[in-house]
């Protein structure tokens, strides 16, 4: 029998489409045909289509049992969808469609921090449903190749191979479903964007609704006021001369509400949506997915290129304090969307649970306070390490990339390749490969060799850095186009002409952009040696003059933003909050 999501995905008679085409067959020896119209079985279903004649078909339902419900994203129970991309679809919308049902009180009697056991279970069930999209993926990536699956088919290969199809459906798919879990990693705490009533269009700050309700509100309302736009709220923040423009987020941590109905230490009205967070890093660097035997690929999201590079971007974001590349919006009162600056810190905090069970589950302390971005970097740490030798290589690389080198402070590194910090109790070292570390590392490091070094020279290597360059006269237009595409895009574009890929200037801006499109158009069609050009141009630009002492060629090694930084006075800030990250890094060995 058909397992419809619910009762409306069935027919009015309860039964699905498949239930009334097996009881057609079964009682009147009667099929569907794809036209719509019905034909009688008199003898087997291949004589009848015989009979019927060329362009007569029968329909046919999709089909399985029991025993295999499960073993695929299109034989699953409860859920919607005949594609790869609209099952994808359909768990994004589950999601936030029962987010009012499921983190909510609304009445429940039992509605306790004792359910986060339970919470965590039913989430991890879900996410893991959409996870399993990329299983598929994954098989025809093993068949076609990453090239392949990351770009899709061009329309003219579409129309051409009836595989495409089938490629096209799982290259969307996972790119719903990376988007999806990578919106709950940035998804704020539910935040108010306030400004003064005399300046409604310019900014004045944004203030969590948690902080507000247990500040004030709590005695004064029964309630959790569920948006930023509740009466109550709006009239709160009006005493202050402010006025709520957006709002954005979902509460980050469990709110107990001040009812005399519910006054159990455990009672709450809403549950956090830390868990679903922690999840979706698994579920991001997830490599094993518990298929047992039948499982010989080991792959994790994180390893499509466009989904591993936001996934870094939010890494930087929880351990750098970098701007976000793709931040979520905010939505005014009519819904219309705007951008406001909000940042996920170490200010979200993860409290001791109640369920020891729960504390196990994730690794948090038992009895102490959890900072969300130190639990995600374990999370991703955890969950992105194999064995499979196909892999293993990306897992390293993605698990350096966030680690560092600790060791205690009687037991200094003596490899000279390392950047090594003493802080505290420990020595900290990292190389290249070891992104976020080292960016802390020589940031650390920077302050007072930058003082020593003359600020003209500064100024023009963070002009160099971003690609403030004084052009030769004999660079051809193309080639000026070329050196305003990123160095990393110019290496990727450089491997794909000496792979023969042919790629059209449409296909570039929709993947780019209008102007990054072109640009990158443009040094795409200057071929192996004209790439290799710009490139070297480039680098000799943003490196270090041959001769240059260790102060100019450490000034050319930090990154643009530590340069921007001291030229504005707000280093020791940042330097600050690196010493306080680094300690939160997973550890790695030599």
């Amino acid at each position: 029998m058909d397992y419809g999501h619910s009762e409306l995905n069935s027919l009015t008679s309860g039964f699905g489409k498949y239930d009334i085409a097996a009881l057609r067959f079964g009682y009147a020896r009667e099929v569907e045909l794809k036209d719509g119209s019905f034909a009688k079985v008199e003898s087997s279903l291949t004589e009848t289509e015989k009979v019927l004649g060329e362009g007569k078909a029968v329909k046919n339902f999709g089909f399985c049992t029991d025993e295999n419900a499960g073993g695929s994203i299109r034989c699953n129970r409860f859920d919607e969808g005949s594609s790869a991309t609209e099952i994808a679809q359909f768990h994004e919308r589950q999601y936030h469609d029962n987010y009012k049902y499921r983190n909510f009180r609304n009445g429940r009697a039992d509605f306790t921090e004792w359910g986060t056991a339970q919470a965590i279970s039913s989430r991890n069930s879900m996410f893991k449903a959409a996870r399993a999209i990329y299983e598929e993926y994954e098989f025809y990536e093993s068949i076609f190749g990453q090239d392949v699956m990351e770009a899709g088919c061009s329309p003219e290969e579409l129309a051409k191979y009836p595989i495409c199809k089938e490629i096209n459906d799982k290259h969307d798919a996972i790119k719903l479903v990376g988007k999806f879990f990578l919106d709950i990693l940035k998804t704020p705490d539910l935040s108010c964007a306030l400004a003064k009533k005399e300046s409604a269009d310019k900014l004045e700050k944004v203030v969590t609704l948690a902080s507000l309700y247990n500040d004030s509100l709590k005695y004064e309302l029964t309630y959790v006021p569920s948006s930023c736009f509740d009466p109550n709220v709006k009239a709160a923040f009006e005493k202050d001369g402010l006025i709520v423009v957006a709002q954005a987020g979902r509460f980050f941590n469990s709110v107990k509400e001040n009812n005399p109905l519910y006054n159990n230490e455990s009672d709450i009205a809403v549950r956090g949506i830390w868990i679903d967070k922690l999840l979706a890093m698994k579920m991001l660097t997830l490599r094993y997915f518990g298929l047992g035997m039948t499982e010989d690929l080991q792959g994790a999201l994180a390893d499509v290129t466009e989904i591993k590079e936001e996934l870094l971007d939010y890494i930087s974001h929880i351990t750098l304090g970098t701007e976000l590349a793709n931040p979520l919006p905010f939505q005014t009162e009519a819904g219309e969307e705007v951008l406001v600056p909000y940042a996920i810190d170490s200010s979200y905090v993860i409290p001791e649970q109640a369920s020891e069970q729960v504390s196990r589950y994730f690794g948090l302390g038992v009895i102490n306070n959890t900072k969300l971005n130190q639990q995600e970097l374990k999370m991703a740490a955890r969950f992105i390490q194999t064995a499979d030798l196909a892999r293993k290589d990306a897992a390293d690389a993605f698990l350096k990339h966030i680690g560092v080198y600790k060791k205690g402070i009687t037991t200094p590194f003596e490899k000279t390749d390392l950047q090594i910090l003493k802080h505290k109790d420990y020595y900290y070292a990292a190389n290249n490969e070891n992104t976020i570390a080292q960016t802390m590392i020589s940031t650390a490091q920077a302050k007072d060799i930058l003082g020593s070094l003359n600020k003209e020279l500064i100024t023009k290597v963070l002009k160099a850095k971003k690609g403030i360059f004084t052009i030769p006269a004999t660079f051809t237009e193309k080639e000026i186009m070329a050196t305003k595409v990123p160095v990393s895009l110019l290496g990727q574009l450089l491997e794909l002409t000496r792979k023969g890929v042919k790629i059209t200037e449409e296909r570039f801006i929709t993947l780019l952009g209008e102007e990054m499109g072109k640009n990158a158009f443009a040094a795409f069609g200057l071929g192996e040696a004209g790439l290799t050009k710009i490139i070297n141009f480039i680098d000799k630009e943003q490196s270090a003059p041959a001769g240059a002492g260790s102060k100019v060629k450490f000034l050319y090694s930090l990154d643009a933003s530590v340069l921007e930084k001291f030229l504005s006075n707000t280093l020791d800030d940042t330097i600050a909050r690196y010493l306080e990250g680094i300690e939160i890094l997973p550890s790695l060995s030599l």
